[in-house]
């Protein structure tokens, strides 16, 4: 296969820490590492001192400073992306945020593959089944690999939310109605089947009330018959994770964010929260999120050295 090239999305916040880390990761595990081009843009516009330090210190990263004109949180994130996308001249793109560790030896050819054969216009991790009110039918932004060319003719972007009084009224209640309250919280999701059905019943009635970044393109992509090859969320007390030799994959998938691609874990994501219904023991210990990766990698290690 002619591997194209891939240009890396990274929008840092104050992100060094976890970007430190991710980009030898997807190096490491790409088929074709050579030809990953990264973009790394600065949404604190120059002010994080040690994001421009790192890049020196990766190589090979291309530093952009961006002007978010004020925009923060995900408003930030998707100027900073619309930015990158004018910016990328090669076949595909990745959009992943700083707080991911990819798994999946191959990561980029198998990807890349499965769109090719199956014609769609991308692939990756959609928003979990238990943040009900968002879109699950896409990749989101926290890893999505997507045809460039494609993406730009969906005349979409990643703007999040909507400004209108009216629209986001409904949105706010409709949030209410899908996560039954304060009912259907992250973990209640996943302990109660039956509750997670019933917020999925709501939100194919009620549509999109949880608009994230993203939202238009996934909206854009369904209008016009695209199709998105979507991971599974993996949780703790699914078969495919017990064992005591899975022990540090149940910890990603109870106290952060596991996702698998053919039946193989191949992501986690941290996905720091304080929203109470997301929010876990562990949301913001990001020692306990490298020791658990460290620890699959390396039983995954032993398992191919016997």
């Amino acid at each position: 296969m002619n591997e194209p090239d891939i240009t890396v999305l990274l929008v840092n916040w104050y992100s060094s820490f976890f970007l430190k880390h991710l980009v030898p990761n997807l190096r490491a595990k790409a088929a074709q590492p050579a030809r990953l081009r990264f973009l790394l843009l600065d949404n604190t516009h120059g002010l994080d001192e040690d994001i421009q330090v790192l890049c020196d210190s990766l190589g090979q990263v291309t530093y952009v400073a961006v002007d978010s004109r004020g925009l923060t949180g995900s408003w930030g994130h998707a100027r900073a992306l619309r930015e990158g996308l004018e910016r990328t001249s090669t076949e595909y793109l990745l959009t992943i945020d700083p707080d991911v560790h990819v798994f999946a030896e191959g990561w980029d050819q198998h990807l890349v593959e499965a769109v090719q054969q199956s014609g769609a216009i991308g692939a990756g991790a959609p928003y979990p089944r238990w943040k009900l009110g968002k879109y699950h039918d896409f990749p989101s932004p926290v890893l999505a690999l997507l045809h460039t060319e494609s993406l730009r003719r969906l005349q979409a972007d990643w703007r999040p939310f909507d400004r209108g009084l009216i629209r986001n009224a409904y949105n706010w209640a409709g949030r209410q109605v899908v996560r039954l309250g304060a009912i259907n919280s992250r973990q209640r999701c996943i302990d109660h089947p039956g509750l997670l059905r019933a917020g999925q019943a709501l939100e194919r009635l009620l549509g999109i009330v949880g608009p994230d970044t993203g939202y238009r393109i996934a909206a854009a992509a369904r209008s016009r018959g695209e199709r998105a090859l979507v991971f599974d969320d993996v949780y703790a007390n699914q078969p495919s994770v017990q064992g005591d030799e899975h022990q540090a994959l149940r910890e990603l998938a109870r106290l952060f964010e596991l996702y698998a691609w053919e039946g193989a874990p191949f992501m986690t994501h941290m996905g720091k929260t304080k929203y109470f219904l997301y929010e876990t023991e562990a949301s913001y210990d990001d020692a306990r999120w490298l020791s658990c990766i460290a620890a699959y990698e390396q039983v995954r290690s032993r398992a191919c050295v016997s």
